[in-house]
Order: structure tokens, then sequence, then C-alpha cells
């Protein structure tokens, strides 16, 4: 699940171009004299490309090792999940057709994380993330359907850790975006946003979340001094433009407020 946004400078075809670094990757892999080590320093290699996704050059080498990882091991849990990680990331940039092909793309790396048994919270975060965004694009009658699903890997997440400030985040956006006749909660949406603030403050997402719910329930000072907060951090260099993103909208909803 996610707000969304484009841009016309990812392409999941374009993406197929790393799968020339999946076979370089394999063989590096496979050959390598520290190969029992191989899989962990790929996978380290991969997290800091995605922590520099700014350039989308990264994101596509990235996306090379880890399914190098997947070769040599497949289901692997921590390269399944990151790849679930990548492709709701590109998803949520892409449009149209190739929006929804991510967002599956995604939905499948999280189910090979859940299979592997790992039990942690990464799948079924990434999970619910994707199954929830690919159902908003599919239409009601399958959002209908992925609700209990998208709920119950939330849920799954906080039971697991409930100090994993996403889950909490997350479910306080399900809560809000869900019809009250289907399950969504105003209040309980807020309870779940401040616990992600708490447990993370210096995330400008959570503060917009929590801002969004506060506005929704009519709490409209509250509501501002979470807006406010987005404003107030630092600029986050792993994104800057999702950064801006959310200034721009927190800068939007105070507009809205004047005079509540």
């Amino acid at each position: 699940m996610g707000t969304g946004g484009t841009d016309r400078g990812i392409s999941y075809r374009t993406a197929i171009v790393a799968g020339r670094a999946v076979v370089l990757a394999v063989f590096l892999l496979a050959f390598s004299n520290a190969a029992s080590a191989a899989p962990k320093s790929t996978i380290e290699k991969a997290d800091g490309l995605y922590e520099r996704r700014y350039d989308i050059k990264n994101v596509y080498e990235a996306i090379g090792l880890l399914e190098a990882v997947t070769v040599i091991e497949p289901g692997d849990y921590d390269a399944s999940w990151r790849l679930a990680r990548i492709f709701w990331f590109m998803g949520d940039k892409a449009t149209g057709r190739e929006r929804v092909a991510l967002f599956e793309k995604s939905r499948q790396f999280a189910e090979a994380a859940v299979r592997s048994g790992a039990g942690l919270v990464e799948a079924h975060y990434w999970l619910a993330s994707s199954y929830g965004s690919l159902a908003l694009e599919k239409g009601l009658f399958t959002m209908l359907f992925a609700i209990p699903v998208v709920r119950g890997h939330i849920e799954d997440c906080i039971r697991i850790d409930d100090s994993f400030a996403d889950a909490h985040n997350l479910y306080a956006l399900f809560l809000w975006k869900l019809p009250g006749m289907l399950g969504g909660d105003i209040a309980r949406a807020i309870e779940e946003a401040g616990i992600a603030v708490r447990l993370e403050p210096r995330n400008p997402a959570f503060w917009g979340v929590l801002g969004g719910v506060l506005e929704a329930g009519g709490r409209y000072a509250e509501a501002r001094r979470a807006f406010a907060k987005v404003l107030s951090l630092p600029v986050r260099t792993d994104d800057p433009i999702e950064d801006e993103r959310f200034r721009k909208e927190a800068r939007e909803a105070l507009a809205r407020m004047e005079g509540k």
C-alpha cells in the first residue's frame, strides 16, 4: 500500500537489463574462494545500493545482486524480502500496467520470504504492503478479498515484534483508508500512528500519516503540529524525491486546515 507517484525514468523493462549483472554475480558467488560467505556480503552490498536508491542505476544493480542470491539459494529469506521491498519501491513510482506488474513481483518475493519459514517481520510487512497495493490497483472486488489478508499480515508483524515502527505506521494507514463498514477505525489509526512516531520520531513519513489521521479525526491543532514536524525534520538523503513529496503534502495539509 502506498500513496504512489510517477517517475518516467523507472521502467521494469529497463530493470531487466540488470539480468546481465545477475549472470556475472552468479559466477562470482559460485566460484568465489569464500563461497559460503558470499551471499551475506552480496546482500550487504545490495543494502548499500538501496540506501542510494535516488539513482535508479543503483536499484537495478541491487536487483541483479539479490536475484543472483536467489538463484544460488532459492527462496533465501534475506534476498527475497529485499527484492519485495525494491519491486514495491519501483511500483510506487510507476503507473498503469507497469505499476501492477511491479507490485505483483513484490508480492511474489514477499510470499517466497514468508514460505521460507523464517518467521520474521520483514516478510509479513512487505506481503501486506504489496498485496494491499496490488488490490488497490485492481479495484474494489479484489480489495474486498484482500482486506483480511493485509490485516492478518500487519498483525503478524506486530505480534512478532511490536517495536517494528513500520508495521504500526502501515496499520494506521490501513485503518485510516479503509471505510468504516469494512473495518476502518480512525481512533485506532491515530493510536497506531502515535506508536510509530514514538518508536521512530525522526521519520517524516510517519509524522505525515499521523497528521493525516488526526485531520481525519477532526483533531486539527494536533494535526498541524504533526505536519509542522514533517517540515522541521532534516531532508532525507536516501530518497530526496520522496522526502519532497512528504513536505509538499504537509504544506498542502497546513494550508487546507487554515481557520480550523
